[in-house]
């Protein structure tokens, strides 16, 4: 059947069900004569059991190591209730200290005082810190998507597009110590855009080959590109503003940044996914 009969019997949409591939949940067969995928009754009925175990708040990638027989189904549903019935908890105590809050009347940031609505504070705060501790996961998450790259990937254009015209004859490609010490043609500001085209293409599938058997590796192998892609478009953007004068030191102080920081959410973002597996 097509994907279109898919969607119509799933109720899932054509995005979905590709990114369910893309992530290897589904290999449906294709047509030899046109290449055309061509889903079967088992591929249907797959797409069920991932939609719903998705319902559940169970990851794409724990959903992968299930199928292929990595995870067990009742212990990974087990630990996922656990984690809700926490969740539910630090909810059900939020929704208090929210009533409380509103029954008092109007109140001030000034005239706030959490103990008087949370009476088992320090019970309270522990509940809390599960919820607090899922902030550097989802930042990872968003910044780790090709939703990011797009991003990046336009404002690297745009910033081609827009400084282009001001530009002079010839721009900095590479500095020594401040100073630059090679030059190429004002075009070349187009390079850093079509470069993360490159990167993307090439690193991509070889990351995601290099990390399958890696915990959270698609996720690592995303965020990568982006990270050297993010590194670019800030060289980019140095290049412009040095030819402008606005900027006089070195582009690897500013590089350092960029990769520290980079390496910082990573590490934070893998440790707090990691917290939640084990809760």
């Amino acid at each position: 059947m097509t994907i279109a009969e898919v969607e119509e019997r799933t109720g899932l949409t054509r995005s979905n069900i590709r990114f369910y591939e893309k992530e290897g949940l589904l290999k449906p067969s294709r047509e030899k004569s046109s290449g055309y995928r061509n889903y079967s009754e088992e591929d249907v009925d797959c797409i069920q059991k991932i939609a719903f175990l998705r319902t559940l708040g169970i990851s794409v990638e724990d959903i992968g190591k299930i199928i292929s027989g990595k995870l067990s189904l009742y212990q990974t549903v087990e630990r996922q209730s656990k984690k809700l019935q926490e969740n539910l908890k630090a909810a059900e105590a939020s929704a208090l200290a929210c009533e409380k809050l509103l029954k008092s009347g109007p109140v001030s940031f000034e005239e706030l005082d959490v103990e008087q609505y949370t009476t088992e504070t320090e019970d309270y705060w522990e509940r809390g810190k599960s919820a607090l501790r899922y902030d550097f996961a989802g930042l990872l998450r968003r910044l780790g998507s090709r939703r990011t790259w797009v991003i990046l990937w336009v404002i690297s254009l745009f910033t081609a597009i827009l400084s282009w015209p001001g530009l002079p004859a010839e721009i900095p490609i590479q500095w020594n110590h401040g100073e630059a010490v090679s030059m190429a043609p004002r075009a070349c500001i187009f390079i850093y855009p079509a470069v993360m085209i490159v990167w993307r293409m090439i690193l991509i599938p070889y990351l995601y080959m290099t990390l399958w058997n890696t915990r959270f590796g698609s996720l690592i192998a995303e965020y990568a590109v982006n990270g050297l892609c993010f590194a670019g478009l800030t060289a980019e953007i140095f290049t412009v503003f040095y030819v402008h004068g606005v900027i006089r030191t070195g582009i690897f102080p500013l590089l350092a940044v960029d990769g520290a920081l980079l390496l910082m959410l990573l590490v934070l973002g893998l440790w707090e996914l990691n917290r939640q597996l084990e809760d």
